[in-house]
């Protein structure tokens, strides 16, 4: 494993010329042009010698990411690029929670349904990721994985009708062009929907409709693409509204998400219960695991991407008060009910000599993905220890940041020292590990767990109870934090009492998935709030405390 520091930005921005930007413009030419590429063809195409492109065709080769046929003589998409894009496809929630949207288009309608996504971040463009077509009928070729100029497309055109005068001006659409289009943009907003035909040989009408995060914002479009042989004009507005529905359901959707934990932990385990129990009140609840962690699912829940997350009472508390780190207040954050306590635990290699959280430095270690909250903890800890990164690079050691099941994999492998973990008891990836009496927990400093507290009074002082894991025979001192399920201020008072209900009601459903839940009771579901109480929550507490 390398330990030398990233590139400098310099250095990142002199290679889009060189060969890593080449052989990103080789694969581009498979996605977004014909399906089979000739040497010559993808040279001309490129602009490039065709020895120069023969030369990455090969390498692309070597590593999968192209295949060649020898009867043809051409190269095509190869299996290891078809795995990649599966992977990352499966991991976009926004794919995830529009099928059910998009498959009752498709039995409505019987015709093909395809999704498209808006980045505001990149807002030049669209980008097609998702169809769905009817079973009976001929497919209509998707564009998927296409990007389309967002005064070009369809949906683009869905989009730009809806964004601000500011988002239009970045969007690279010239002010002439933005006012050929107003007419249209105008018709746009106040149908609801784009629709426009291709010049293809084959037309085909396409209905657009704008899909929003829960601040109101363009993200994407749902398209509906009927072969102009089938599609009679006088049914445009039935289905332009359906089209829209759709959108507006799938909008709907992306703000009823409960965002939960990584790929392990008490948190993966409780989150398809918690969202069964939500489910039932909360209309589109979909449950999706977090790409990063607690402090992601507060920005994501602030800016109107969920209606429910999982955090700690730490990160929590640091999101609404704006501190590190959040650049702001997440003013609109507000507790529902404490779930699980976490506990940190900081795993060495057994052969180690490390005593303490300071010998920690000399280390290669792991501990957690940025962005989750265990990351950030370890980041005040040393501060308060006064251990720099630097130092740490001094003292021959390295912090590394990979997922619990990944740093597992990495540490059995010995490519890293120390695993540091705030996890849920018993870890079930732990105690696997101390059953082979390779791995041994390192008690944290009386004076760090009291100096922590006492920054943080999220985080209480406790231990690990002797006995917990093999080899263990003492209490382990460490520090604790709770768990907590957050909403926002403006969710429906009722139905946050009625999810309030139900999750509490129904704890044993989770304690039966993670002992981690054991703690749940009426006392500990209110205790230690480190942001205010949604109001749909302290009525269902009220309640309970005078029946």
């Amino acid at each position: 494993m390398s330990r030398g520091g990233a590139d400098s930005p310099g250095e990142k921005d002199k290679d889009p010329g060189g060969s890593i930007g080449k052989a990103i413009a080789v694969i581009r030419c498979f996605i977004d042009g014909q399906d089979e590429w000739g040497v010559r063809e993808l040279a001309a195409a490129l602009s490039q010698p065709a020895s120069s492109v023969h030369r990455l065709l090969r390498v692309l080769m070597r590593e999968g990411l192209l295949a060649f046929d020898p009867v043809q003589q051409k190269y095509r998409v190869g299996m290891e690029l078809y795995r990649i894009g599966s992977a990352v496809g499966h991991r976009m929630r926004f794919g995830q929670i529009a099928e059910p949207v998009m498959k009752e288009l498709v039995d409505e309608t019987g015709e093909s349904v395809w999704l498209a996504t808006f980045d505001a971040d990149d807002p030049r463009r669209v980008v097609y990721v998702e169809e769905r077509a009817p079973p009976q009928r001929l497919r209509q070729p998707a564009p998927i994985g296409r990007t389309c100029g967002i005064a070009d497309d369809v949906a683009g055109l869905a989009v730009l009708a809806f964004l601000g005068e500011g988002e239009r001006a970045r969007s690279g659409v010239d002010a002439a062009r933005l006012a050929e289009l107003e007419g249209r943009l105008c018709t746009i907003r106040l149908g609801g929907y784009a629709i426009d035909v291709s010049d293809d040989p084959d037309p085909v009408v396409r209905i657009a409709a704008p899909t929003f995060d829960g601040k109101r914002r363009p993200n994407g479009a749902v398209v509906l693409a009927v072969p102009s042989h089938r599609f009679d004009r006088a049914r445009e507005a039935q289905f332009g509204a359906r089209v829209a529905v759709a959108a507006d359901r799938l909008s709907h959707f992306q703000g009823a998400q409960l965002l939960g934990g990584a790929g392990a932990g008490s948190w993966h385990d409780g989150l398809e219960v918690i969202g069964g129990l939500m489910r039932p009140h909360v209309s589109g609840m979909v449950a999706t695991p977090s790409l990063g962690g607690g402090a992601r699912n507060l920005d994501e829940l602030q800016d109107g991407r969920g209606a429910y997350c999982m955090t700690t009472a730490a990160s929590l508390r640091a999101a609404y008060e704006g501190l590190p780190p959040f650049r702001q207040p997440h003013d609109r954050l507000r507790a529902v009910m404490n779930l699980s306590r976490l506990h940190l635990h900081i795993i060495v290699r057994a052969s180690t000599g490390v005593g303490s959280f300071r010998d920690l430095r000399r280390l290669r270690l792991s501990p957690g993905l940025q962005g989750f909250s265990t990351s950030h903890l370890f980041d005040d800890l040393l501060a308060l220890a006064r251990v720099s990164a630097a130092s740490i690079r001094r003292a021959g050691g390295d912090v590394v940041h990979f997922d619990y099941p990944e740093a597992r994999r990495q540490f059995e492998a010995g490519h890293i020292d120390a695993m540091i973990w705030l996890t849920g008891l018993p870890n079930a990836l732990y105690r696997d590990l101390a059953a082979t009496g390779d791995a041994r927990l390192v008690p944290l400093d009386r004076p760090l767990i009291e100096a922590m507290a006492a920054q943080n009074p999220a985080y209480e002082a406790g231990a690990l109870p002797a006995g917990m894991y093999q080899n263990q025979p003492d209490p382990v001192p460490t520090l604790g934090v709770r768990t907590v399920l957050a909403t926002t201020v403006d969710r429906d008072p009722a139905e946050v009492r009625a999810v309030t209900q139900a999750v509490f009601e129904r704890r044993q459903d989770l304690v039966r998935v993670s002992s981690a839940y054991g703690d749940l009771d009426a006392t500990f579901a209110q205790g230690m709030m480190t942001v205010p109480v949604h109001s749909g929550a302290r009525d269902h507490w009220d309640a309970m405390a005078h029946s």
